[in-house]
């Protein structure tokens, strides 16, 4: 799928809540839809039969028939439409079946593409122009609401929510260093300047996500460590040799790297370890020590007072002769 078709996509199942198509049979002209998650949950948690789980389905997926709106009143409506849809020839629902299938298959394959449809421009107006939570009055179509929110939304909502505070933060940043820069330039331009590789470094990959849609340099790094960690099962010989592996003890480049990481974790967690110790020891050394002094100090005895003073007035009388 190409990355402006992904877009296409999801701007609608944001907007609607699902993707849509219109049917024309016979005389019929009908728009289905792709079933959202709340939906196929609801489906799920009711105890029936599959052959009413496949009219049930079919009349969630059913948005107009003949320009009539089934949004408005929906518990009665698909109650309705799964009696009618009962009373129609099979040919005529397997058809219907099959164009929901490739509506749903769209979906998911678009959905894929959300993070670089979120970083967009196009995402960013809509997520000044459009309340989420009531979509009707901006598609213009009643009910639409009843449908509820689907993960795609709710993914895209707290990314955007995200940004936002982003946004903010960047602004509040910005003043801070205005102020730091007054009482400390070198400081705060050091500050400004990290920072602001930080955020360029992190625009420019965002910018790369948006073009293709997701992340290049992830999904290779991704599947390189797929491509040394395991082998592929293409033959009854290779689930064998993977099983006699398993069994035998044999360890794997993937075990390997799991067991030299829990390694590497425990050596930082030693060395986290002895640094404490090594500062509570000094730290019960020095106070110590310091107890030690304490207790060998003792009161000046009445012959060293006697001496101080004499001292102190010596000082004093040759004080004032200087000055005479």
């Amino acid at each position: 799928m190409k990355v402006e078709e992904a877009y296409k996509n999801l701007e609608k199942i944001i907007c609607y809540g699902f993707l849509y198509k219109k049917v024309v049979i016979d005389d019929f002209v009908l728009v289905i839809k792709s079933i959202t998650d709340r939906e196929y949950n609801k489906i799920l948690s009711t105890s029936i039969s599959n052959d009413d789980i496949t009219l049930i389905s079919l009349a969630y997926c059913t948005a107009f028939i003949n320009k009539i709106n089934l949004f408005n009143n929906r518990d009665n409506n698909i109650l309705k439409l799964v009696e009618y849809y009962k009373r129609v020839p099979f040919c005529f629902i397997d058809k219907l079946i099959n164009i929901v299938k490739d509506t749903n298959e769209l979906y998911l394959d678009s959905i894929e593409y959300l993070e670089g449809f979120s970083y967009s421009e196009r995402s960013r107006y809509l997520w000044s122009v459009l309340d989420p939570y009531k979509r009707s009055s901006f598609v213009g179509i009643e009910g639409i609401d009843e449908v509820g929110l689907n993960d795609v939304i709710e993914n895209w909502i707290h990314i955007n929510k995200k940004l936002d505070e982003e946004k903010e933060y960047n602004k509040s940043l910005d003043l801070t260093l205005l102020i730091v820069g007054a009482y400390n330039y070198k400081a705060a331009r050091s500050l400004s300047k990290s920072y602001e590789t930080h955020r360029k470094e992190l625009e420019e990959l965002r910018a790369e996500i948006c073009k293709y849609g997701y992340s290049r340099k992830r999904e290779i790094e991704n599947d390189k460590k797929r491509e040394e960690w395991t082998a592929p099962l293409l033959t009854r010989e290779d689930l064998v040799k993977e099983l006699y592996r398993q069994a035998s003890g044999y360890k794997d480049k993937h075990d390997l790297f799991i067991e030299e990481w829990i390694r590497r974790q425990k050596e930082k967690a030693d060395k986290v370890r002895k640094e404490v110790e090594e500062k509570q020891k000094s730290y019960r050394n020095k106070i110590e020590k310091e107890n030690k002094e304490l207790e060998i100090s003792r009161p000046v005895t009445e012959d060293e007072l006697k001496k101080i003073n004499e001292l102190r007035n010596r000082l004093k009388r040759v004080g004032k002769r200087v000055i005479t």
